[in-house]
């Protein structure tokens, strides 16, 4: 018995070891909380019982006062005023539609900022009653979880101020009641991993906001599956919103096959679903008014200047981090340096007309690309005429553009052959596809030459004339939208083996290899091995 009483003693011992072992880091932790964010108490004309009912009663109504009264501007090492698009943040958060509000902001601007002291104004006064706290892994949920309680418990400006009765304080729940919020907020962290289905409080009590940060960064996989599997758990969350809810998720539209840009994708497409919203703030946007995001704190006049403020690492970042609109990296095979346009094309050019096609369920999915290409003699140079991208379901839609596209090029220049790639069994399924269309239509279709090219094997030769700044493409074309997703797969290129949206960049380099198998074209300089020579060229159509 004195045995067993020894050990409970010991057991005893070593959990109270264990509470001071907690309480001093929570105080180490509260005590750095207080050196990152000093802020002195009221003074003490303001601690009168007058005085703080009425900055109460003011603050549960107007939160930019509560940020201006709680959060001054002494506890911020670089102060910036906040700007239209910080309100503009506040008042999606103060929606109630049940939606996924999608904030895709530049880097340095206080989004995240901005939404946490949000969720202590949500949290202090019951304005939202349940709050989840998402993140793509459950450590960041928590370290925003233990943000919030950490502003709760050591703000002494909220000390004072609000008599929090607190019934759960871990880094994963929080369950506090007071004067003003007598029925309790509670808030809890969540992720991809942990479901939010059944997820209830006091039986009936669903979540009435979400708010989700660091959902997707660089080190996130970025495939197919796991893109989808990450839009499926945002609906999943958005599914467990109470009918009055609201669900935030700010982030960076930072990589073309990221999740963010996958819905921007569908919403210039038109599909994306009814109850996600996209709302993107580029640093930088000429048709803003301010054109910086944050003017109070970049007062910049150009967007070079912008750059100079943001200091992003290069053009990609800047483009994804800051600009949300990602571009791929430059590929080894077509960097975006040896990029150009041309002003006027020149009246000798002969081209070719080259297409990959394929057909997508409801024009999602899988692009077409066609490309007219061509060269001109007098120059010396290659001329992208047509560069083209578009999803197509139907068969007759995509040749309906092809021949559009072949009358605009023949104004422009001589197009002496329309190719088509083709194993076996495209071959067949798409010479049924135009005799088809050539009987419904009544049109007589041009000769399709059917190629089976190996493209990794043929890049090598268009890549030394890229190299050599000879390949042109109509002026502004990189401006437009069709521009941007032509030329990303471009310059992203890497070979077929990269697994990666590459059909304007194959039809590209089909289009050089039959423009040369058709006799067109300069010589390239010690690459001449590489040409796919034909019999045409021995019966005299060079």
């Amino acid at each position: 018995m004195a045995e067993t009483g020894f050990s409970s003693a010991k057991s005893i011992l070593k959990q109270l070891e264990q509470i001071k072992a907690d309480n001093e880091a929570l105080a180490r932790e509260l005590e750095l909380q207080q050196i990152l964010q000093p802020i002195d108490p009221f003074p003490p004309a303001q601690c009168t019982p007058e005085a703080t009912r009425r900055r109460i009663k003011k603050s549960v109504s107007d939160f930019w006062y509560f940020d201006r009264t709680y959060f001054p501007s002494d506890m911020y090492q670089d102060y910036a005023r906040p700007g239209k698009i910080h309100r503009e943040m506040v008042k999606i958060a103060d929606l109630r539609d049940g939606k996924v509000h999608i904030v895709g902001g530049s880097r340095k601007i206080g989004k995240t900022g901005t939404y946490k002291k949000l969720l202590v104004w949500f949290f202090l006064f019951g304005k939202r009653r349940y709050i989840g706290f998402g993140s793509s892994t459950l450590s960041p949920a928590t370290d925003g979880v233990r943000d919030i309680r950490n502003f709760l418990m050591s703000n002494p400006r909220i000390l004072h101020d609000y008599n929090l009765l607190w019934a759960e304080t871990s880094e994963e729940r929080l369950l506090a009641k007071s004067e003003v919020n007598p029925k309790g907020t509670f808030m809890d962290a969540l992720s991809e991993e942990r479901s939010t289905r059944g997820r209830q409080r006091n039986f009936f009590l669903r979540y009435e906001i979400i708010f989700i940060t660091d959902f997707e960064n660089e080190t996130s996989s970025i495939t197919p599956d796991a893109v989808k599997n990450r839009i499926d758990r945002l609906n999943e969350m958005r599914t467990s919103l109470s009918d009055h809810g609201v669900m935030i998720w700010e982030g960076n539209n930072f990589d073309v096959h990221c999740a963010m840009n996958q819905l921007v994708i569908e919403n210039e497409k038109g599909v994306l679903s009814e109850y996600f919203e996209l709302h993107m703030i580029p640093a930088w946007d000429e048709n803003r008014n301010p054109k910086s995001a944050w003017p109070e704190k970049y007062p910049a006049k150009s967007e070079v200047e912008m750059k100079a403020m943001m200091k992003p690492k290069d053009a990609h970042d800047w483009d994804g981090n800051f600009q949300q609109r990602p571009s791929l990296e430059s590929g080894d095979i077509f960097p975006k340096v040896h990029y150009h346009e041309y002003d006027q094309l020149p009246t000798d050019v002969r081209a070719v007309i080259y297409c990959d096609p394929n057909l997508a369920l409801k024009g999602q999915g899988d692009s077409t690309a066609i490309t007219c290409y061509g060269w001109s003699y007098s120059t010396q140079k290659y001329y992208v005429i047509y560069p083209f991208i578009k999803s197509f379901a139907d068969s007759n839609e995509l040749l309906d553009e092809l021949l559009k596209i072949r009358q605009k090029a023949s104004k422009l220049a001589s197009v002496i052959c329309l190719g088509f790639d083709g194993n076996v069994t495209q071959e067949s399924t798409w010479t049924n596809n135009v005799n088809n269309y050539s009987r419904l239509k009544h049109v007589p279709m041009p000769r399709i030459e059917y190629r089976r090219y190996k493209v990794d094997d043929l890049a090598k030769n268009i890549q030394a004339e890229w190299a050599a700044d000879n390949i042109l493409f109509p002026k502004g074309f990189a401006e437009t939208a069709m521009g941007k997703i032509y030329l990303g797969q471009v310059f992203g290129f890497k070979g077929k083996k990269a697994n990666q949206p590459d059909d304007a960049p194959d039809t590209l380099i089909c289009a050089h290899e039959l423009l040369i198998e058709e006799g067109i074209g300069g010589a390239l300089s010690g690459q001449v091995e590489f040409y796919s020579i034909s019999n045409r060229h021995i019966k005299g159509r060079f």
